[in-house]
């Protein structure tokens, strides 16, 4: 099975994006009916922000789950735990 890919130049000074067929119709929809968010910002200062990181910075290992905000451990599906960085301490 062969499946092609397109790839096309930036437009702008960005990374090229390579997508099969149907994808790339459905990005071209996407970009030709709406503005991309750098042509309505002039700067985004904030990232992600949760309002209370005790209850979503965890720390896991396996199925067990250490809380801060708790203090206490809590056993929830791995599947659920997904990697989160923070600007302030991992950038």
């Amino acid at each position: 099975m062969v499946i092609q890919h397109r790839a096309r130049a930036p437009k702008i000074l960005s990374s090229w994006v390579f997508l099969n067929k149907k994808d790339a119709k459905w990005v071209d929809k996407v970009r030709d009916k709406h503005k991309t968010l750098g042509s309505i910002c002039s700067k985004i200062a904030q990232g992600l922000v949760s309002g209370c990181d005790g209850a979503f910075y965890v720390y896991h290992s396996g199925k067990v789950i250490s809380s801060k905000l708790t203090g206490k451990k809590h056993e929830i599906e791995p599947d659920l735990i997904h990697t989160l960085l923070k600007g302030s301490v991992h950038v």
